[in-house]
């Protein structure tokens, strides 16, 4: 009996290597923008709960709530989430138009390597509006219904998911 191998069980050996680590290479990119999208639907998916969160419960002066009429009418603390190419940023309306602006008060930007797809092209304005205990919100300036919302995706090469965000926040995965 002879110590070692064969050549034939080496050639064998070599083959299956080869074999598996072709199919490791190319699974690599799929399995890599998958954890890109997943990583940018968690960032996003908190910023938009502290967006609801923080138009809930903002500081609010004396003057902020203002009584017209027979109805109080919210007139601060909009806060609201922009989906930027390369950037989200959680913003607060100072401007009052309901949408991002130069003026606005950036509250964090988060970098992220999506590409996000709306109804109006790659870029998406969430903005939350309470008084409490109501809250509306609002895709890109226009009121979106309580049972409607407003979905996009998020893509990275072969990678994509759909978001669905609610008028309270809920988001939902499609």
């Amino acid at each position: 009996m002879s110590a070692g191998f064969t050549l034939v069980e080496t050639l064998v050996t070599i083959t299956i290597m080869t074999i598996l680590t072709g199919m490791t290479v190319t699974a690599f990119p799929r399995v890599r923008a998958s954890q890109q999208v997943q990583n940018d639907v968690y960032v996003l998916r908190s910023l938009i709960a502290d967006a609801q969160q923080r138009s809930l419960n903002e500081v609010r002066e004396d003057d902020c709530i203002a009584k017209v009429g027979e109805e109080r009418e919210r007139v601060c603390s909009n806060v609201g989430v922009a989906l930027l190419p390369g950037e989200f940023v959680e913003f607060s309306d100072t401007d009052e138009n309901r949408r991002f602006s130069g003026s606005d008060f950036v509250i964090v930007r988060r970098d992220h390597v999506s590409t996000v797809s709306a109804p109006k092209g790659n870029n998406l304005e969430l903005l939350f509006e309470a008084t409490p205990p109501n809250v509306f919100l609002f895709a890109d300036g226009t009121v979106i219904g309580p049972n409607t919302g407003v979905s996009f995706s998020l893509e990275s090469g072969k990678a994509s998911r759909t978001m669905r965000v609610r008028q309270f926040g809920i988001t939902e995965f499609e």
